[in-house]
């Protein structure tokens, strides 16, 4: 679970062309209708146990803690919900907008009950397909793992949907250059995509290249 509220530093960013200047855990539910209603944009993070989603919310809000991180594998059992409030930079007057990330139970876990891996699977399923707000589906892979069943799965799932889908690579900062390099070619192959397509991320790289990518994905849903 997340903890309950954290703010930004009004000054902090996330990159130069985006700054965060409020974000806030807003809720955690088990269930689709449990969630308030969505009014904002949404982008929802999905991805393995331990892919480094949390991390990755806690590295675009530029606050430690917000979302809390876990060793466990399957620790996160629901949908939780973050509000974040952006800016552009360098205007007398910024324009702001509020978006909310929805981080999903993480998938491929081992030490889960069967039944309750299969209620959680479940859970993404219902938030993919019926969530009001819903614009885009952020698939996390780490950089060091070939792309599996589950993650071509959500791919394709996404695409059935007509959800708007940005692959993240977590993790990057771990490789060399070269390693890298052949790794997101893995990747790329085997999610059916370009390397170009990938937005590449790790704990000692600038967040402002997500930023570029997600938030042109928020306008009105692409639904079939």
């Amino acid at each position: 679970m997340a903890e309950n509220k954290a703010q930004g530093r009004p000054e902090g960013t996330s990159g130069g062309k985006v700054v965060v200047s409020a974000a806030e855990f807003v809720q955690g539910a088990t269930s689709l209708a449990g969630l308030p209603k969505a009014r904002l944009p949404e982008i929802a993070l999905v991805g393995r146990s331990n892919v480094g989603k949390s991390s990755l919310i806690n590295r675009l809000a530029n606050r430690a803690g917000l979302a809390r991180a876990s060793s466990t594998p399957g620790r996160t059992q629901e949908v939780n919900l973050f509000k974040f409030t952006l800016r552009a930079p360098g205007a007398a007057r910024p324009a702001t907008r509020e978006v909310h990330l929805a981080d999903l139970p993480g998938y491929g876990y081992a030490k889960v009950a069967h039944g309750k891996r299969e209620a959680l699977v479940s859970l993404i399923g219902e938030y993919l397909t019926g969530r009001e707000g819903l614009r885009a589906v952020c698939l996390l892979v780490d950089c060091r793992r070939d792309p599996g069943d589950e993650e071509r799965e959500i791919a394709e799932f996404a695409s059935e949907e007509g959800r708007r889908l940005l692959v993240t690579v977590t993790k990057a900062d771990k490789l060399g250059r070269a390693e890298l390099e052949d790794r997101l070619e893995v990747v790329a192959d085997g999610l059916g995509v370009e390397p170009a397509d990938l937005v590449v991320t790790g704990e000692k790289l600038p967040v402002a290249p997500w930023w570029e990518r997600a938030l042109p994905l928020l306008s009105e849903p692409t639904r079939k």
